[in-house]
């Protein structure tokens, strides 16, 4: 049926729309006419409007924007329903609104998080620690009861709440074009914050600031879950020349399936790797639970050449390959836009601490692009000590293993600021 749009009362609860998307109806109303009605209900001899604000600012501006009301645009097609409750109504209207096409990630999230309350409301709030409710435990609602309402997962669910709180706080987010981006600045000013509190009172799981000697796989085993912000890290060739033949390397493996387990959820892994490395540790690593970049960066060895292994008719070598992988869904701390080529000159060979050691302005930007102030970076291939002396420069903190002992009283005399 058609009822006056005079006669609609918009409740205070509905958010309103942008002047852009009022304007996009406009035009699609003119030329297809109105597609789907409005949602209202009786209300004391007028109307009251469930669903369908856009489509309702349309009407408006189509029937009052000009000198002579078009009398087409001064009704509107309406479904007019019977409702047994303020809360019904509600809940009919975050229903309806969800279903609206093109709409606003951040009045999206905002709907979800209003269903979600209700829900709890009506129910009860379910115990905080996630998992799923004993056979026997009182009925209440969860998260998982809300993304099963609306046939999403959990984890967009989860996502949408915590976005829809971080707008509460910061309404400025509306300016941010797309969910995923604003997620990603949410994320980012968490772990900011979160480290900027942490200056000089930050707590951590495991001593700070260490070099230890020994096999990195069975220090890591000794350590808890969890502790690690982000790992840089330049391991031993998985095969070596040793006797006139490759041998592999047995004792690097185990040190990645500790190093899973000790890095945080949302931490960075970034691996010194040659080409058979490269391919062999992005086949093998998701098997542990990260994620690994299907290209690596490219670390251009200013001014270097290398023929090491080379035949006479290949090109020298004057680049290294960085694989970079994921534990969880880590956003980059900074968000300057990049490319995935790394200019730096290597160390000159009379200041070499170790035969493969990486520059610490490399090192240093890597970091910078991974952690902020504070952060707890781990390397379990002590080298040369360039990640811990790189960390303690930037301001971050640092726990670096070798196995060897000439390099780890190298790596000891270098921090002490004897060796630059």
């Amino acid at each position: 049926m058609r009822i006056p749009i005079s006669s609609i009362k918009i409740p205070e609860s509905i958010p309103m729309p942008t002047e852009e998307q009022v304007l996009d109806m406009v035009g699609s109303i003119k030329e297809q006419g109105l597609i789907n009605p409005i949602t209202v209900r009786s209300l004391n001899g007028s109307y009251e409007l469930v669903a369908g604000l856009v489509r309702l600012k349309a009407f408006l501006v189509l029937s009052d924007g000009q000198e002579i009301p078009n009398l087409d645009y001064l009704e509107i097609p309406a479904e007019v329903k019977e409702y047994p409750s303020d809360a019904a109504v509600q809940e009919a209207r975050l229903h309806e609104n969800l279903k609206r096409a093109h709409l606003p990630w951040y009045v999206e999230v905002e709907l979800k998080s209003k269903l979600h309350q209700m829900r709890q409301d009506q129910h009860g709030a379910a115990p905080e620690g996630g998992g799923r409710p004993k056979k026997d435990a009182p009925k209440t609602w969860s998260m998982r009861d809300t993304a099963k309402e609306l046939g999403q997962s959990l984890g967009i669910i989860s996502e949408d709440i915590q976005l829809a709180e971080a707008v509460k706080t910061d309404p400025s987010l509306r300016n941010v074009k797309d969910k995923r981006t604003a997620m990603k600045l949410i994320k980012r000013a968490v772990k900011r914050t979160e480290a900027e509190l942490g200056q000089g009172i930050q707590e951590y799981a495991i001593p700070i600031n260490q070099v230890l000697l020994g096999a990195s796989d069975t220090v890591l085993a000794a350590l808890p879950p969890n502790v690690f912000d982000h790992c840089i890290t330049d391991p031993p060739w998985l095969k070596f020349h040793e006797g006139g033949k490759f041998v592999k390397d047995q004792e690097t493996w185990p040190v990645f399936v500790q190093l899973f387990r000790t890095l945080k959820p949302s931490a960075f892994l970034y691996i010194f790797v040659g080409f058979e490395d490269f391919y062999w540790y992005r086949e093998e690593l998701p098997k542990l639970g990260f994620h690994v970049s299907k290209t690596p960066l490219i670390w251009h060895k200013r001014n270097a050449m290398s023929r090491i292994g080379v035949a006479g008719w290949e090109y020298d070598r004057n680049f290294e390959l960085i694989l970079v992988a994921v534990k969880g869904n880590p956003a980059l701390s900074n968000q300057t836009q990049r490319g995935s080529v790394l200019d730096y000159a290597v160390v000159p060979t009379k200041n070499l601490v170790h035969p493969n050691e990486k520059p610490i302005e490399l090192i240093s930007t890597l970091l910078g692009d991974c952690s902020y102030p504070g952060s707890l970076i781990v390397d379990p291939f002590g080298g040369s000590g360039v990640v811990a002396d790189a960390a303690k420069r930037e301001d971050r903190v640092y726990y670096t293993i070798e196995r060897d002992q000439t390099f780890y009283e190298a790596i000891i005399l270098r921090l002490s600021g004897a060796k630059k």
